[in-house]
């Protein structure tokens, strides 16, 4: 494909998605961020010139580039982790940055916005009148998850919650419903491959200040995790994401619409009317940027963990 080919059609797909128009000089800065593969010589016959094209390869990404763009990401490291999760190429060192990057800014909003204060490592138990403190400083779940029955118990969302930004510790508490969630994950994670229980400390352990500002790094983070990361582990943790992402479509077909497994479907989530559209919800939230980036953050690093660990890698 000829650069003026390529350029044509790249203004098709920004007029059709309604965004700002692609100029040469912001396609030659994708190829110097090395987000896109340049033109390449053909032809080299005696005293002619090559023609210089760019591959079908490349005219794919610059379209999806096109389409991320629209969606408002635009950061070269934002675009590589998008550009990742597609199916595309991206080196790995380039992609590790850009993954640790993007994961950090993440981190650093969440913790300017919401400061996560409980923490249950040493905790024995819960009096009603703390669980009450606590549940007021989180958000309400969503009214259409909860319409659908998807409203996890307050203590399981302070035990999680306190899990993924503080760690396990030594002594954390643990009720029999968090019990048996756990081992029920433990197993879903064995049989699918999927990491489905957040690893301890993913979110980061910042210091303990009184306006923590954005997590700090160490050694048992999500972030300082991602330092350490393989390229195996980069591959088993897409691929996780990539199973979870087709099990949650694949699960919202089979509850939205009639079909021989519909039933089955129901039996587990339920037969409210509300459940088809939450899960439409869930499904559509997951593609969105932040949740791209934190669910490979989580499947990645929990790749990392089980290697460095031999074990299952949801709690360290």
């Amino acid at each position: 494909m000829l650069k003026a080919e390529l350029m044509a059609e790249l203004a098709a797909a920004s007029e059709r998605l309604g965004a700002k128009p692609i100029t040469e000089r912001m396609v030659e800065d994708w190829i110097t961020e090395r987000l896109l593969g340049g033109p390449q010589p053909k032809g080299n016959r005696r005293g002619l010139p090559p023609t210089w094209e760019y591959s079908e390869e490349a005219d794919q990404r610059a379209v999806r580039i096109v389409e991320l763009r629209a969606k408002g990401i635009r950061r070269a490291s934002a675009l590589r982790v998008n550009l990742w999760i597609d199916g595309f190429t991206v080196p790995f060192d380039d992609m590790r940055r850009a993954l640790r990057s993007e994961f950090k800014r993440a981190l650093a909003g969440l913790w300017r916005r919401k400061p996560w204060r409980f923490d249950a490592r040493y905790r024995r138990a819960f009096s009603k009148k703390e669980l009450e403190a606590e549940a007021a400083k989180i958000d309400p779940v969503d009214t259409d998850l909860a319409a659908a029955g998807f409203a996890p118990p307050m203590e399981l969302l302070l035990l999680y919650g306190s899990a993924m930004a503080w760690g396990s510790g030594d002594g954390p508490v643990r009720g029999s419903l968090a019990n048996d969630l756990s081992e029920f994950l433990t197993e879903a994670t064995k049989q699918s491959g999927i990491h489905f229980s957040p690893p301890a400390g993913l979110a980061g352990e910042p210091e303990e200040t009184e306006e923590p500002e954005e997590p700090q790094e160490s050694v048992g983070s999500g972030l300082s995790t991602l330092d350490r990361i393989t390229q195996r582990d980069l591959i088993e943790g897409t691929k996780a994401l990539r199973s979870f992402y087709e099990v949650m479509a694949f699960f919202f077909a089979m509850v939205s619409a009639p079909n021989p497994f519909q039933g089955y479907a129901l039996s587990i989530v339920g037969d409210s009317p509300a459940i088809p559209h939450a899960l439409e919800k869930v499904v559509r939230s997951l593609d969105q940027h932040e949740w791209r980036v934190a669910m490979l953050a989580w499947m990645v690093v929990a790749a990392a963990r089980r290697r460095e660990t031999g074990e299952d890698g949801s709690a360290r």
